[in-house]
């Protein structure tokens, strides 16, 4: 997703906690344990990624625009599965 779209979603994001569809699989290595399927909340974002932070831990992570394909309330569309690497993620195979 481009940037000016990503723009149209923001009201929905701000709204209320969402869901990254399908989950990241995966450890973090600056986090214990696997990424599960948190409820996260916007924090920014830039014109290459949006920063999430996960409600529970308060871990932020990147998110690179390109990977999402569509928002809805509650839950945000990655276009592929994706693994939690160093406060971003990274594709699976």
């Amino acid at each position: 997703m481009e940037h000016k779209d990503f723009l149209c979603y923001l009201d929905i994001l701000k709204d209320q906690p969402f869901s990254l569809y399908p989950c990241p699989q995966g450890t973090d290595q600056n986090q214990n344990g696997h990424f599960r399927a948190a409820k996260l909340i916007y924090v920014d974002d830039n014109p290459t990624h949006v920063k999430i932070q996960d409600v529970k831990t308060q871990k932020t992570y990147d998110v690179p625009l390109v990977m999402v394909e569509f928002v809805n309330p509650g839950v945000v569309r990655l276009a592929r599965q994706l693994a939690p690497w160093n406060g971003s993620f990274v594709l699976i195979g």
